[in-house]
């Protein structure tokens, strides 16, 4: 599959100007790239809702953000991309906007450098890999240009085929070798080795030999141990340019966890050196997909927000009658008042 609407999240950081700059002269040079900038406001405690004002002009910074989105664009090489600011949180904002415009992918840089919840994976990486089905890319800081080694995923599940399949069409853009490597269970290989290397390793060879693209370039590799590590440990010792893989190992198709990301996919997104692309469902899967519009995770994410909001305007409303009483709810001992505030939320 070729990526021709591609949503990049920039925060005008030096990870995000590399991921633009690798994405518009490496990764699709001629796809149509839109470049968004998220505002975001520090979350307001309800206890302070009725002392401070958070409401503030919507448009006050946009007169800068928009020239800067441009140049920002023009500087890594995608003078012709699309420019937009929205409001809210990153990871939902980005999946909104690739849903806008049909985006065929997602992509946001990846710091070195995490503090805070970023080190146990609070990052907008993560976030956006579980708001959305749609592929995404994370290219971390100091990506090299001019990729020559992919390294494709292969699991047995049914998002193998989709890896596969951008295996082929990325590196025939790029001539690039691919290793198609297959991690098989330590209990497994162990009790049946070398024999069940050489069967996953034929295995490996029967699913490439279907993209003809890659019947002169690909190689097939059967690890033994956990499907993370070995993949790490692999990438690392080829200095592989890219990573290719699915968003889960599922067998079978499954809606309910199709915006679920899985423990190795974390793994490999949150530790790999070089870019990592998981792959997503196809626009006809999208098409007919629940999961990412709002008959399901979307409806469910809207309903515990304005329940949200309604419970901090009714904690408001008692701190502020609380003035005229002189009795305030942060009289409460801190278990009873979260207690209360549990119960007040599944009220509405």
């Amino acid at each position: 599959m070729s990526y021709r609407r591609i949503v990049i999240g920039v925060d005008f950081s030096t990870a995000s100007l590399d991921a633009v700059r690798w994405v518009a002269t490496a990764f699709a040079p001629h796809a149509q790239l839109f470049l968004a900038h998220v505002v975001t406001h520090a979350r307001l405690p309800s206890f302070l809702g009725s002392h401070v004002d958070q409401a503030g002009d919507p448009d006050v910074d946009e007169p800068t953000l928009y020239p800067g989105l441009a140049g920002f664009a023009g500087l890594a090489g995608a003078p012709r991309a699309e420019v937009t600011v929205r409001r809210g949180e990153p990871a939902d904002e980005l999946a909104a906007l690739a849903r806008e415009v049909d985006a065929d992918l997602v992509c946001v840089g990846r710091s070195r450098r995490r503090r805070g919840s970023g080190r146990f994976g609070a990052t907008t990486p993560q976030r956006v890999l579980a708001r959305t089905t749609r592929s995404v890319l994370l290219v971390p800081a100091g990506a090299r240009l001019g990729p020559a080694r992919v390294l494709a995923a292969v699991s047995d599940g049914t998002e193998s085929e989709a890896v596969l399949r951008a295996a082929t069409t990325l590196t025939a853009d790029w001539d690039a070798r691919v290793d198609a490597l297959h991690a098989l269970d330590v209990r497994i290989a162990t009790s049946q080795s070398p024999s069940v290397q050489r069967l996953t390793e034929s295995w490996l060879t029967q699913r490439t030999a279907r993209m003809c693209a890659l019947s002169d370039r690909v190689t097939a590799i059967a690890r033994t141990g956990e499907a993370g590590e070995a993949i790490l440990t692999h990438a690392g010792a080829t200095h592989s340019d890219l990573v290719v893989m699915g968003r889960r190992t599922l067998v079978g198709r499954s809606a309910t966890l199709d915006g679920c990301v899985g423990s190795t996919t974390r793994l490999i997104t949150w530790t790999t050196p070089c870019p990592v692309l998981v792959v997503g469902s196809e626009p006809s899967e999208r098409a007919s997909d629940a999961w990412e519009e709002s008959d399901t995770a979307m409806t469910l994410h809207r309903a515990r927000a304005e329940n949200e909001v309604r419970f901090r305007r009714r904690r408001g409303d008692r701190n502020r009658a609380a003035q005229d009483t002189g009795y305030h709810d942060d009289d409460n001992p801190p278990a009873a008042r979260h207690r209360g505030d549990e119960l007040m939320l599944n009220l509405f």
